[in-house]
């Protein structure tokens, strides 16, 4: 891997990580419903944020482990593949388990404390309607009732469950792929850049396995990394010969989708087309305005993890709370909220992270994968 990609991946974590928990702030009234108007400064401020902007966060987080899976890679048999799925266990599969434990019980306590629903369920009903194991997977895909589901050009309907702890689905389909990683590997190497555009046509006009797990975001940035990694081609240096388009096209298309969104069916298409271009301008951005090796961001990067995986526990409190002592919806008054709770959010989360970064740094390895990032405080 070319120190470059290093140095512009690690400084990147932070970041995507913030823009993940800002995708799952809300605009919120004091009642505890999201502000619904389809007009105003708040809310063209969250489709570009939430809708836009931060929609580059997963796909450039499957780049990335697709990119670090096939890294420096000298050889492809069974044994090579065997020895990555072994530690997957310990930096995927495990976390994945634990978070989500975590948030079946954070589902079954929560209704107790009154704050957010008004007819708090039986733990037992909250299984049933969630499909007891199916919590681990999609959730009986009770998201959809306020999220529906996307249909895509052959009137295929593409499910979006998402088990107990929301987030975790990116982990969920990158365990799927990873068990899948010899024939991406296969496709890669032999389809090379036609096959990744054959995938990247699927990915917009939203055409896959209408199934959790296969997402085509994931199989299609999982394999973009794949490819810079097995070619040797390096991700900045690919991407720097299209600085300017990338720029410029992930800006017109984020006007294209403040002017759709929700109008029409064609936001999905321009989203998807948004993200292709985003990634790129992303790391663009970060490549040129990174600054050293112990710039603040590189040096948050091993809570990056911990962020994107607990934020979803503490995020809807905050903006329920501000709703509260900051009523009203004058404009700039909801923006500013909407901003806060996110700042508010990922403060919390680095805070309990440095506390037990101090005090339980064992345990905090162990539940963020004991990945290499978590380091003692020196």
């Amino acid at each position: 891997m070319k120190a470059t990609d290093s140095k512009v991946i690690e400084w990147l974590r932070f970041p995507l990580a913030c823009l993940i928990v800002l995708l799952h702030a809300q605009i919120l009234e004091p009642t505890w419903r999201p502000i619904v108007a389809d007009s105003g400064f708040a809310y063209t401020l969250k489709i570009i944020c939430s809708e836009g902007i931060c929609r580059i966060a997963v796909p450039s987080f499957f780049l990335i482990s697709g990119y670090l899976f096939f890294k420096n890679l000298e050889r492809w048999d069974k044994d090579v593949w065997l020895g990555k799925m072994k530690r997957r266990v310990h930096t995927l599969l495990i976390p994945y388990l634990l978070w989500n434990l975590l948030g079946i019980a954070y589902l079954c306590i929560t209704p107790y404390f009154g704050a957010m629903t008004e007819n708090p369920d039986s733990i037992a009903s909250i299984f049933r309607e969630r499909g007891w194991l199916r919590m681990f997977w999609d959730s009986n895909r009770i998201v959809e009732q306020w999220n529906p589901p996307t249909v895509n050009l052959l009137g295929v309907t593409m499910h979006n469950g998402v088990p107990a702890t929301g987030p975790l689905w990116f982990i969920r389909d990158l365990i799927v792929i990873n068990l899948f990683s010899p024939l991406v590997y296969v496709f890669v190497k032999h389809a090379k850049g036609i096959g990744l555009g054959i995938l990247a046509i699927l990915f917009i006009l939203n055409i896959w396995f209408p199934m959790e797990g296969f997402s085509i975001i994931g199989f299609l940035f999982f394999s973009a990394g794949a490819y810079f990694a097995i070619f040797s081609k390096g991700l900045v240096d690919s991407f720097r010969k299209v600085k300017w388009p990338s720029y410029v096209g992930s800006a017109i298309l984020l006007v294209l989708l403040v002017i759709s969104f929700g109008r029409n069916g064609s936001t999905q298409y321009v989203l998807r087309c948004f993200q292709l271009f985003g990634v790129i301008a992303g790391f663009n951005l970060a490549a040129s305005i990174m600054q050293g090796e112990n710039c603040l961001f590189t040096r948050l990067a091993d809570s990056s993890f911990f962020i994107y995986a607990s934020h979803i526990f503490i995020v809807s409190t905050i903006t329920f709370l501000l709703s509260k002592l900051m009523p009203g919806t004058n404009q700039v008054m909801l923006a500013f909220k909407y901003l806060l709770s996110a700042a508010v959010t990922i403060a919390i989360c680095e805070g309990v992270y440095q506390l037990m970064k101090r005090i339980c740094l064992g345990f905090l390895s162990f539940i963020c994968g004991n990945r290499r990032t978590v380091k003692t405080t020196s």
